[in-house]
């Protein structure tokens, strides 16, 4: 696993929802990358970020076009200020809609 596959699963990784062959993957990984360990430690906050977040506003997020500034620069913790991929931001806006 690269850099670039490691980054697109960080968030489901920092959220527990990573399934346990791709988690072993991203943990070997991390192992050895200090940069891909920096950013999933930039991430760490995103679980409480999101449980801020209320059931109707993320209902609103997945069925919109794209997220209002606010949920980009809510998902951009970690990022270094940009956008993360639209993949990723899909993800957590399923996961934040589930658990609501």
């Amino acid at each position: 696993m690269d850099c670039a596959e490691a980054r697109l699963s960080l968030g489901v990784y920092v959220l527990g929802a990573i399934d346990p062959a791709e988690r072993a993957l991203v943990d070997s990984h991390l192992a050895g990358c200090r940069d891909c360990r920096d950013e999933l430690a930039g991430l760490a906050g995103i679980p409480a970020l999101l449980s801020r977040v209320g059931a109707e506003e993320a209902f609103a997020l997945a069925e919109s076009d794209g997220p209002p500034a606010s949920a980009a620069s809510l998902a951009a913790v970690g990022q270094g200020g940009t956008e993360p991929p639209r993949e990723l931001l899909a993800t957590v806006i399923d996961l934040t809609s589930a658990r609501r």
